[in-house]
C-alpha cells in the first residue's frame, strides 16, 4: 500500500513538472512576422503603400477633399503638416477624416509609416 501511494505520488510530480515548464514561442505560435520595417523610404514602403491604399482618391487627377498624395513633395507635405499622422492613426481633431474609409491601416503599415516620419522622411 506503501509502495503504490509513492508510486502514484512519484507520477504526479513528474505530470507536474514535465506540463509545467512549457514555453510559447511567438513565431511558432503566430507564424514570422512579415512586416519588414528596414530601408523604410517613399521609394522602398511608402510609395507603395500609397499607391495601394490611398491613390484611388487622393490621386493629382481626383485629389478628394483637395488631398493630392500622388508624389513624394505632395506626401510630404501632409507629413510635415501632421494631417497624414492624424488621419491614419485616429489622433484628436481627426477621428470622422479617418483613413482610408472603412479600415483602419494595419499595424505594420502604421510602423512603416510611423518610421518613415521619424527618419526624416527619406525619399
Amino acid at each position: 500500500m506503501v509502495a503504490a501511494k509513492k508510486l502514484v505520488l512519484g507520477a504526479s510530480v513528474l505530470i507536474v513538472f514535465s506540463t509545467g515548464c512549457y514555453y510559447d514561442n511567438k513565431e511558432t505560435m503566430y507564424g514570422a512576422s512579415s512586416c519588414d520595417t528596414t530601408n523604410v523610404t517613399y521609394s522602398q514602403k511608402i510609395a507603395p503603400l500609397i499607391n495601394q491604399k490611398c491613390i484611388g482618391c487622393h490621386s493629382a487627377a481626383s485629389a478628394t477633399a483637395g488631398v493630392d498624395l500622388s508624389s513624394y513633395n505632395q506626401v510630404v507635405k501632409y507629413g510635415q503638416t501632421k494631417q497624414l499622422q492624424g488621419t491614419i492613426n485616429q489622433l484628436p481633431g481627426y477621428e470622422s477624416k479617418l483613413m482610408p474609409p472603412g479600415a483602419k491601416l494595419d499595424n505594420c503599415n502604421l510602423s512603416l509609416v510611423d518610421i518613415w516620419l521619424r527618419k526624416g522622411m527619406p525619399q
